[in-house]
């Protein structure tokens, strides 16, 4: 059986016109660590609310993704006066580094992070009425490493502070294994 010429450069175009597609949304795609399904990472926080201990879980995870978005899943748990659970999905822009509002100040700071070490972030601060939350994204990696939230509730006559660290405490994110 003899091939002929045309047949061997039409299949030489597509493998070309193929890898070359797959090249250019390959390179378009950011190259981030985290950026693979099943990436995750799980904080831990603990307050008082009204006398009253309660523990927070907050997990992130990526569940799918293209060349502009991830599909992350967004997983809470309160455990004190009752346990309550929440999850959310959702797609998101990959070049998106903020919240849904702009940051009201950001800066660089470095955070000490148990099992990993001192590592470089960049500090977004939102603040709303009566809550200040600050997120610290690792610099290198592009990932939060810890969240914080400062909130003013009334309870009867007066105003009560609420303040809750919450650290990583487990992930699968290369660079950020413990």
């Amino acid at each position: 059986m003899r091939v002929s010429r045309k047949t061997i450069l039409l299949v030489f175009t597509v493998v070309i016109v193929t890898a070359a597609g797959f090249t250019v949304y390959w390179a378009s795609i950011p190259h981030l660590p985290w950026l693979f399904k099943g990436a995750y990472a799980v904080y831990s926080g603990k307050t008082t609310v009204l006398f009253i201990p309660v523990e927070f879980t907050f997990r992130l995870e990526v569940l799918d993704y293209n060349s502009t978005h991830v599909k992350m899943l967004t997983y809470q748990r309160i455990d004190g006066f009752a346990s309550i659970e929440n999850s959310t999905t959702a797609w998101q822009p990959l070049i998106k580094t903020t919240g849904s509002a702009p940051p009201s100040r950001t800066y660089e700071s470095d955070l000490y992070v148990e099992g990993i070490g001192l590592r470089h972030c960049m500090v977004y601060v939102y603040e709303g009425y009566n809550n200040v939350s600050t997120v610290y994204v690792d610099k290198g990696i592009n990932w939060p490493l810890k969240f914080q939230y400062n909130y003013t509730y009334s309870f009867l006559w007066s105003d009560v502070p609420l303040f809750l660290d919450l650290r990583m405490t487990d992930t699968n994110i290369p660079g950020l294994k413990k």
